[in-house]
C-alpha cells in the first residue's frame, strides 16, 4: 500500500496519521513537486523532516510529481528537493534510501 501525497486535502494526515500507516505496513510517498512549487500549495519542507523524524526512511519514497509544464523538469525537481531535505539535515545516506533502495521493497523486487 502506498500513501500518496500525506498532506494534501485530502487526506490531510497529520504526523500520527503517517505514523500509523507505517505501522500497518504501507509506504509513504513525499512529491517532490509538492514540496518545490506554489501549485497548488507548496508543502513545508520542515514538514517532511518531522516526518523522517518520526517514522524513519524505511518505508518513505521520494518522487517528483512532476513532468508538466507547470513544474519543472523531474531530474532536476527530485535533484532540487534532495538538496533541500540536506540543508534541513536529512543524511544523504537517508535520502539515498527514500529515493533509491524503498522502490524496490514497495514493488517487491527482492
Amino acid at each position: 500500500m502506498l500513501l500518496t501525497h500525506p498532506f494534501f486535502s485530502p487526506p490531510n494526515c497529520s504526523i500520527a496519521d503517517v505514523r500509523r500507516a507505517v505501522e500497518l505496513g504501507a509506504f509513504v510517498e513525499f512529491c517532490a513537486g509538492n514540496a518545490l512549487s506554489a501549485i497548488p500549495k507548496p508543502i513545508s519542507l520542515d514538514l517532511y523532516r518531522e516526518v523522517v523524524d518520526a517514522v524513519g526512511t524505511g518505508q518513505c519514497i521520494i518522487s517528483s510529481d512532476c513532468g508538466h509544464p507547470r513544474k519543472t523538469l523531474p531530474p532536476e525537481t527530485l535533484r532540487m528537493f534532495a538538496q533541500a531535505l540536506q540543508y534541513k539535515g536529512v543524511s544523504a545516506k537517508d535520502i539515498k534510501t527514500m529515493l533509491v533502495h524503498n522502490y524496490g521493497k514497495l514493488l517487491d523486487l527482492s
